[in-house]
């Protein structure tokens, strides 16, 4: 009962964990045979009288039972390997010493061989070797010994029947037994190599596994990026589409009451000629400022649905500026000097209707935020090898230190009354960076309050693309 318990105890996976299954299995077989080898080797000492002899048998079953039951309370394999071998090992080299020699005994120290056979089942290739070298030493001292205890060879042994009838035992039981040890251990090796072979090829399988679920996590958090950029663009473009509304509804409709009411005071003829002219000439510049911003809410409209077309040539750029600042000049009424110091020659590769809006911006910005008899001035220079740096400054207002960094932060759409009371909307700046970044280019400001502010933005000289 105790014995069947050590069998199905030593069966189970989580008894010696850190040994393969094979090592314990063939392991258990050597154990087995050689205790059942000491038994018979004991049942025949007692049978021939050979009392005193019966004891090294008699005590390999002792130390085999005491081992094995060290092995179930304690699980260290490794001591209880070491003793047994070495047990199995020695004993039939003494046996064999006692009984008077090799050929006494029939070469009982044969049955070493099993244990030598068997430990490669049940170790390491390497640690087999010193077993090896103790097997070749109890040769040596076996030849040593062997004509030596010849003399003490018990009358029962010295009959030539008996031996003969020991050595047929001992090569037929060795060599039996040695057939299946060896057996075993190819079988264990190849099934060894199987279990290797599978475990690499489950291995590669879960490294392949492991590598498809990290690339399927990296394509999720790119689509979770991806999706939560394109939140955050919505709900930019929701409270730019709400801010539009807000503009259409209140700026467009300024202007409009105000020709309105001209157009009534007109039909009921209650102007003079002086306040008709008067009302004219504030009408044309509530219209032309409409106008500039119903162009910049379509340029920006037609720039989120892409559908804004890009055609980019050289430019003659003083010629550009003149048109602008002459159209701007004749609308605007606080008697601002514009002055164009772009060298006549100056040329650029752009988009024409985009860098015409982008100065008439500018402009219009420095007109709405100068005094009275102010100076605005547009000039250029070479930036570098490659690009032009325009300029548009005046010696208005300025921007407050803290506004700065929002100036084209369309999350943070900045506006503020003119010096005349003139209505914005920050639409025109947002306008301009994205034409001008369209364009190759780059824009950016410079401020003092009190001393004014000056627009600076970059664009190519000749096309970028070879």
């Amino acid at each position: 009962m105790l014995f069947q318990q050590f069998v199905d105890k030593f069966k189970e996976d989580d008894f010696l964990p850190g040994f393969p299954r094979s090592f314990k299995y063939t392991f258990l077989l050597y154990v087995g045979v050689t205790f059942v080898g000491s038994l018979v080797w004991a049942t025949l000492s007692i049978a021939y009288q050979l009392y005193w002899v019966a004891v090294f048998p008699s005590a390999f079953i002792l130390v085999t039972v005491a081992n094995m039951y060290y092995l179930y309370a304690t699980r260290n394999f490794r001591i209880v390997r070491f003793i047994q071998v070495f047990a199995g090992m020695v004993l039939p080299f003494m046996y064999q010493w006692m009984l008077g020699g090799f050929t006494a005994t029939g070469a009982v120290m044969l049955w070493s061989l099993l244990a030598l056979f068997s430990l490669l089942s049940f170790t390491q290739i390497q640690h087999a070797t010193y077993w090896i070298i103790l097997f070749i030493v109890l040769l040596v001292i076996s030849a040593i010994v062997d004509h030596h205890v010849m003399v003490n060879i018990p009358p029962v042994l010295s009959d030539e029947g008996t031996q003969k009838f020991f050595f047929t035992l001992n090569i037929g039981s060795i060599g039996i037994l040695s057939f299946f040890v060896i057996r075993a251990y190819v079988i264990v090796n190849i099934n060894r190599h199987q279990e290797n072979k599978l475990l690499n090829t489950q291995k590669e399988e879960l490294v392949h596994k492991n590598q498809e679920i990290r690339q399927k996590n990296e394509e999720i958090l790119t689509i979770n990026e991806q999706i939560k950029n394109q939140q955050e663009e919505l709900h930019h473009l929701n409270q730019f589409k709400d801010k539009l509304l807000s503009i259409i509804s209140h700026d467009l409709k300024s202007p409009l009451n105000t020709l309105q009411g001209t157009l009534s005071l007109f039909e009921a003829e209650v102007l003079t000629p002086e306040e008709l002219q008067k009302l004219a000439i504030e009408l044309r510049s509530k219209m032309q400022a409409t106008r500039y911003l119903m162009e910049n809410i379509l340029q920006w409209a037609m720039m989120q649905m892409e559908k804004v077309t890009f055609n980019p040539c050289p430019i003659d750029l003083c010629a550009l500026v003149t048109d602008t600042l002459h159209v701007l000049d004749v609308t605007q009424n606080k008697s601002i000097q514009l002055h164009n110091h772009v060298h006549q020659g100056t040329t650029i590769f752009a988009d024409q209707q985009m860098i015409a809006l982008v100065i008439r911006n500018l402009t219009s910005n420095a007109i709405k935020f100068t005094h009275q008899n102010g100076q605005i001035q547009v000039s250029a220079q070479r930036h570098n090898h490659s690009h032009i740096e325009i300029a548009v400054q005046d010696n208005g207002l300025g921007i407050p230190e803290n506004v700065m960094p929002y100036i084209f932060d369309s999350n943070h759409t900045y506006s503020t009354e003119g010096t005349a009371q003139e209505k914005g909307t920050g639409l025109g700046l947002l306008l301009c960076k994205e034409f001008i970044e369209k364009n190759h280019g780059k824009i950016w400001v410079e401020s003092t309050q009190g001393v004014g502010t000056t627009f600076k933005f970059t664009l190519p000289q000749k096309s970028l693309i070879a």
